[in-house]
């Protein structure tokens, strides 16, 4: 089932907000970071995705907020899967003011974000280096800003991993060159500096290309 887009086609005149969704199932330490969106049927597809039919109280809240017109007003949703309380999912709506890359929306950009990976649990896990199907074991993930140019986005990540380094004593900066270039038809990511936190974990700080033209995904 798919939201009807004439319920939820736009966010209004005059929004300059780019939105991002922080997706997270704290018992599986599964922590997802997805956009950016802008209109409010891009939010509530992949929200409705995201519950999935375990979390039917949510799926029918935000049918609600979408036939309402209030989805954008929300601040989150949290419901437990199977009515167990001891199992929830949680969607935060993330919010940038940017007109500059919203005015540019739907094209090519750029964002920088985090992610705080426990890497003692993800040593357990049996997988393949660099397998992109393999969920890693997250303690968070934020965004940190939205670009139209690749060479700010470098220059904001590593800004905020030099940040998160000076926040952890005795931590140092594992700086990565630039080596892997963005290209438009992988959407890869591309990591630009690694922070060790404590004896088990870690912070990536990467760039992400997206471009939400159809027929270009993300």
């Amino acid at each position: 089932m798919r939201i009807g887009a004439e319920a939820a086609s736009s966010t209004g005149k005059g929004d300059t907000n780019l939105y991002y969704l922080h997706q997270s199932i704290p018992h599986l330490h599964d922590i997802r970071l997805t956009g950016p969106y802008f209109t409010p049927l891009e939010l509530a597809n992949d929200m409705y995705h995201f519950f999935g039919p375990s979390c039917f109280r949510a799926r029918d809240k935000l049918t609600e907020a979408v036939q309402a017109g209030t989805l954008i007003d929300i601040e989150s949703i949290t419901t437990p899967v199977h009515n167990d309380q001891n199992r929830v999912r949680t969607c935060h709506i993330l919010r940038e003011a940017n007109p500059t890359v919203r005015a540019r929306m739907p094209g090519p950009m750029y964002y920088v974000a985090s992610s705080a990976i426990l890497t003692e649990l993800a040593e357990l896990i049996p997988h393949a280096p660099d397998d992109p199907s393999v969920i890693l074991p997250m303690k968070d993930k934020q965004v940190h800003g939205s670009f139209l140019d690749k060479d700010e986005a470098f220059a904001k990540a590593r800004e905020v991993a030099r940040e998160v380094a000076a926040g952890m004593e005795g931590s140092g900066m594992i700086d990565i060159p630039q080596h892997m270039a963005i290209s438009p038809a992988e959407m890869m990511l591309v990591t630009v500096a690694q922070v060790p936190i404590g004896s088990g974990g870690m912070v990536n700080v990467g760039v992400y290309f997206s471009d939400r033209r159809e027929g270009q995904g993300e």
